[in-house]
C-alpha cells in the first residue's frame, strides 16, 4: 500500500501470486489487532534473527537478511501448516 499526499489517493497493489497473497491474508488475518508494542515484542523475541544480533551497548546493530529471510520462512511456513491442519 502507498499514500500519494499530493494527490491525497491510496494505492493499494494487485497480488497476482496466490501463494503471496494467502500469506498476506493469514498474517493480517493474525496481526491487524495488535499494537505496535505487541508487534515489536514479538520481532524482539528470544532466538529471533534481532535477539541474536543485539549488544546492549550498542544501536542500530545490523541483522543480516538471510538471517531474518530464514528465520521469517520457517515462522510462516509453521503457520500456513496450522491452517492445512484445521
Amino acid at each position: 500500500m502507498d499514500y500519494d499526499s499530493d494527490e491525497n489517493k491510496v494505492y493499494i497493489p494487485i497480488i497476482q501470486d496466490k501463494c503471496v497473497k494467502e500469506i498476506l491474508e493469514k498474517v493480517w488475518g493474525i496481526y491487524k489487532s495488535f499494537s505496535a508494542w505487541s508487534l515489536r515484542n514479538l520481532t524482539h523475541e528470544t532466538d529471533s534473527p534481532w535477539d541474536s544480533s543485539f549488544e546492549r551497548k550498542l544501536m542500530f546493530i545490523h541483522i543480516p537478511e538471510e538471517e531474518v529471510k530464514k528465520y521469517y520462512t520457517k515462522y510462516i511456513t509453521a503457520l500456513l501448516d496450522e491452517d492445512e491442519d484445521d
